[in-house]
C-alpha cells in the first residue's frame, strides 16, 4: 500500500522536468540533480542525458522501486522503535519526498522516545514555508501514521 501511497503522489513524467522545488526530475519523481533540467543539460551532466530522450512507464516503476527501497533504509537507520506497518510506510513516504530525516531531529527523537504522536506533529512543519501542495501530501501522511489511512487523493 505504501508504494501505491507514493506512487499516487508523485506523477509519472515520461521526459525530465523540475519539480517544485526546480529541481531535475523524471518518471515517479526521481531526483536527477538539485539543479534545474536546463542547468544539467547546460553542464552535461550524465544522470540528465541518460533520461534526456524519456523514461517508460515500466522502466520508471522499477526506478520507483528502488528509490523506495532506499527510504526504507533510511526510516531503518534513523528509527529504532516499534511501528505499525501504516507509520512506518508514513515515514518511507516522508523520507522519499524530503531525502532522508536528517534535517527533522525533533521528528527523530520524538518517534524514538515512543512519542509516536507528538513525531507526527512535526509532519505539519515539513512543507517548505507552506507549499500547498507539500501541506496536502503531509496531512496525508499525519492520516495514514495516525489512522492506518492509505489517501493520495490531491
Amino acid at each position: 500500500h505504501g508504494l501505491e501511497f507514493i506512487k499516487g503522489w508523485e506523477e509519472y513524467h515520461e521526459k525530465p522536468y523540475d519539480d517544485s522545488e526546480g529541481y531535475c526530475t523524471v518518471g515517479y519523481g526521481h531526483l536527477l540533480g538539485y539543479k534545474r533540467c536546463a542547468q544539467m543539460a547546460e553542464d552535461k551532466s550524465s544522470e540528465y542525458h541518460i533520461f534526456k530522450a524519456g523514461v517508460s512507464e515500466v522502466d520508471a516503476l522499477s526506478i520507483l522501486r528502488n528509490d523506495v527501497k532506499e527510504a526504507i533504509g533510511l526510516v531503518r537507520k534513523f528509527f529504532s522503535v516499534p511501528m505499525y506497518q501504516h507509520e512506518f510506510d508514513a515515514l518511507v513516504s516522508l523520507g522519499f519526498n524530503t531525502g532522508g530525516f536528517i534535517k527533522f531531529p525533533k521528528l527523530v527523537s520524538k518517534i524514538n522516545l515512543k512519542n509516536y504522536s507528538g513525531g507526527c506533529d512535526e509532519f505539519a512543519d515539513i512543507t517548505n514555508g507552506g507549499t500547498a501542495g507539500l501541506v496536502k501530501r503531509r496531512q496525508a501522511e499525519m492520516k495514514m501514521f495516525r489512522n492506518n489511512v492509505y489517501d493520495s487523493t490531491h
